[in-house]
């Protein structure tokens, strides 16, 4: 598939915030494949509700890891606040909304300005 080149922009205003979890490929080793990835699935498919309920973005998955932003390209008024909402029910989540053991979430956020 061919794409065409992006300009990348400045954003005064803007937070992105990527969720990670720690040693996921080693924990994928003990773990039947399906069962992780409906997991992996159930756990995404919440997350994308939990930024939607917060009027933040998902902005990409790669693998294990899921990538949201906030005040972006529109800037908001609390999007600070909403990506810590964000962050707080996602951990939140993962403590009662699981059933197989995860391992620890690392969540990283960076504030304006941003360049996508």
């Amino acid at each position: 598939e061919q794409t065409a080149p992006v300009t990348p922009q400045r954003y005064e205003d803007g937070m992105i915030m990527l969720l990670d979890f720690i040693d996921f490929t080693e924990m994928t080793v003990s773990r039947e494949p399906g069962e992780l990835i409906s997991e992996l699935n159930d756990i995404f498919s919440a997350f994308d509700r939990i930024v939607k309920m917060f009027g933040c973005k998902r902005d990409k998955t790669m693998g294990d890891a899921c990538m949201a932003v906030a005040g972006l390209p529109e800037p908001g008024p609390d999007h600070a606040a909403d990506m810590a909402r964000v962050a707080l029910r996602i951990r939140l989540y993962l403590s009662i909304g699981v059933t197989l053991p995860m391992p620890a979430l690392e969540i990283t956020a960076s504030a304006s300005p941003q360049i996508r």
